[in-house]
């Protein structure tokens, strides 16, 4: 069994991601089976090789996608914010607050975990950069075109910021959770320039 009867290319794609997903989220990505996730889509795990190359490359595609399901929110808060830096806070408050999407804010949380563990899904997502990247990349080049931050700058304000988010994911899947708020906080602290004192001061 390739196709479902009667179903298009799309519907089969979306229903192998939300499979996907699904298997996922529940036990990982090493454990999660294209078996199972065929089985879960009403496909043959050959099908799925139709429309993704490898397992990781369909781990990067769900990935995407549920960042997708944050965008709307998230394209609010940057570009209503009055700056830059006002807007790379609100990014990460926007995302921590995403109650509504809890299980997709879940899911991204294990993320840099899962490329931490293995090279072919960090592989996998470096190849798609995804929207939420893209976002922080518009927000810097804003920052860049107003004067808040140094053309020579903009490529180490992203890489900064984004290598903070997937600290911040990782470190809030191994301590208390009242921890990773301090840590939360002392970057929010550290954009708005809070977070050290001159000396003397």
């Amino acid at each position: 069994m390739g196709r479902p009867a009667g179903k298009s290319s799309e519907e089969t794609r979306a229903e192998i991601l939300a499979a996907a997903h699904k298997q996922f989220a529940r036990v990982g990505y090493e454990r999660a089976t294209n078996r199972d996730i065929a089985a879960d889509a009403g496909v043959t795990a050959a099908a799925i090789y139709k429309y993704f190359a490898s397992k990781a490359d369909l781990f990067a595609a769900v990935a995407t996608e549920t960042m997708e399901t944050l965008m709307p929110d998230l394209l609010k808060a940057a570009r209503s914010a009055p700056s830059a830096r006002r807007a790379l806070v609100a990014l990460l408050r926007t995302q921590l607050a995403a109650a509504q999407h809890v299980e997709a804010t879940r899911f991204l949380t294990t993320i840099p975990i899962e490329m931490k563990r293995h090279p072919e899904v960090a592989e996998a997502l470096v190849g798609q950069p995804g929207p939420i990247f893209e976002l922080v990349v518009e927000v810097v080049e804003r920052g860049v075109r107003e004067g808040e931050i140094a053309r020579g700058k903009a490529e180490q304000v992203v890489g900064m910021y984004i290598a903070i988010l997937i600290g911040l994911a990782i470190h809030g899947s191994t301590v208390p959770a009242s921890h990773n708020a301090a840590a939360v906080q002392g970057f929010f602290d550290l954009l708005d320039g809070k977070l050290f004192r001159p000396p003397g001061a």
